[in-house]
């Protein structure tokens, strides 16, 4: 009684085709896909990079004004001090029993107050704030924790996006794209709760640890 012998199957066919196929590459081709593999994970040549990304931002957010109020981009309308009706009329206020220079009563000096703009209702336009968007720019994910990347934890960095009253701050005033905006809300949540920035106030990030 002979035992019935099992045909392969196209699929197993196949699958001997191309094992005879990758074991007839030279070994060089083999030693080089290899090596490709090796070499996915993390290495200090991304570390480096990460770093040189903060260090770039924490160079970009020194370089902005102190005062929060005032918007990080520049208006979309400029103000024109050619005319007269850009500036404001005697603004100075004299109390009783204080000294003044003569020359504070000049009405050139009185009038050299521009008039203030005002910070615009909307945010800036995509291709506006792709332009001056440091995140967008350096590629960088506050909101996503990472090895490679620690400016989700960083104070310093994030306290620049929070007010006086530890309100976050909006996209009119930051200058940011809408995702940014969005990974930056995030991240400045996340960071409350791990008690790295204060709730109310903006702390002291930007004086504390530093920025590196």
């Amino acid at each position: 009684m002979t035992t019935p012998v099992a045909r392969p199957t196209l699929g197993l066919a196949l699958g001997m085709r191309r094992h005879m196929r990758a074991s007839a590459a030279p070994l060089s081709q083999q030693l080089m896909c290899l090596r490709m593999n090796s070499t996915k994970g993390p290495n200090k040549a991304d570390d480096t990079s990460a770093q040189k990304k903060l260090d770039e931002l924490a160079d970009f957010l020194e370089s902005q004004p102190q005062e929060k109020t005032r918007p990080m981009r520049a208006p979309r309308a400029k103000l024109d001090q050619s005319q007269p009706e850009s500036f404001r009329g005697p603004t100075k206020v004299f109390q009783n029993g204080y000294y003044y220079d003569p020359q504070t009563l000049n009405p050139d000096n009185m009038r050299s107050q521009p008039r203030r703009k005002a910070l615009p209702l909307l945010g800036p336009s995509k291709r506006e704030a792709m332009k001056t968007d440091p995140f967008h720019i350096l590629a960088i994910n506050p909101s996503k924790p990472s090895l490679a990347d620690d400016s989700y934890k960083n104070g310093a960095i994030l306290s620049n996006f929070v007010s006086e009253m530890g309100k976050i701050l909006p996209r009119n005033v930051t200058g940011l794209t809408r995702k940014s905006q969005r990974y930056v809300g995030k991240a400045i949540r996340r960071a409350r709760a791990m008690g790295i920035l204060p709730v109310l106030s903006r702390g002291q990030g930007r004086g504390g640890a530093g920025w590196r």
